[in-house]
């Protein structure tokens, strides 16, 4: 007869130290059917829209409750920022937890119904008892008091200026990567925008017409 031994928690959560390692994350399903991505390294625009797009298939493969380790990325500047905008839209039966450094500002920049936990343990914990929080503060934040629809908007802005900046810095590659990570999760740019996508491919074909062709997809 065939027994099925059962896993504790505690050594599930032991196994993502060994988990396989994907493109910039590790991945791990609890025997609960919760999901955990562990981001293994900073986050820049490119790996941004990738998780962008791994965590969309997991919710429509059925994924309700998903874990992100966020904290091997740097606690304040752009990637808290990133990663914000890749939880914004999500249905309101998706929860998820992120685990950030205490004072970390993803506290305050991401949505609402996202929770955020000091450790992997306390996240799963979150997820299990149905009901997200965030660490406690001994005095409440300012994002703190903003509506969580401003909040998204908030974000969104946060990651057009990145692309301006870039762009002001000749990055025209970075900065139409912030573009596309907008438009996945805003939809169509509004006119301002779409023109100056149109002006920064241009610059960016000047910067790299002497260079091997590197094809940018999903440009219109």
């Amino acid at each position: 007869m065939t027994r099925s031994a059962s896993i504790s928690p505690g050594r599930e959560l032991a196994k993502l130290a060994t988990a396989g390692i994907g493109v910039g994350w590790r991945s791990h399903t609890f025997q609960d059917g919760v999901r955990s991505l562990t981001l293994v390294g900073p986050l820049d625009v490119a790996l941004a829209g990738r998780l962008w797009t791994r965590i969309s298939e997991l919710i429509e493969r059925g994924c309700r409750r998903l874990i992100v380790d966020a904290g091997a990325i740097d606690p304040s500047g752009e990637q808290p920022g990133l990663l914000a905008a890749i939880f914004a839209g999500r249905p309101a039966s998706f929860q998820a937890v992120v685990v950030a450094p205490r004072g970390s500002a993803l506290v305050d920049l991401l949505p609402a119904s996202v929770g955020v936990a000091l450790s992997l343990s306390d996240a799963y914990r979150q997820l299990r008892a149905g009901a997200v929080h965030r660490p406690g503060r001994s005095q409440p934040a300012p994002a703190g008091r903003i509506p969580a629809v401003e909040r998204h908007a908030l974000s969104i802005r946060q990651s057009l200026r990145w692309a301006e900046r870039a762009a002001r810095e000749g990055d025209y590659d970075r900065a139409l990567d912030w573009l596309e990570l907008v438009e996945r999760v805003e939809g169509r740019l509004d006119d301002g925008w779409r023109h100056a996508r149109d002006v920064w491919i241009a610059a960016w074909a000047a910067q790299t017409s002497h260079a091997p062709h590197r094809p940018r997809p999903g440009r219109r």
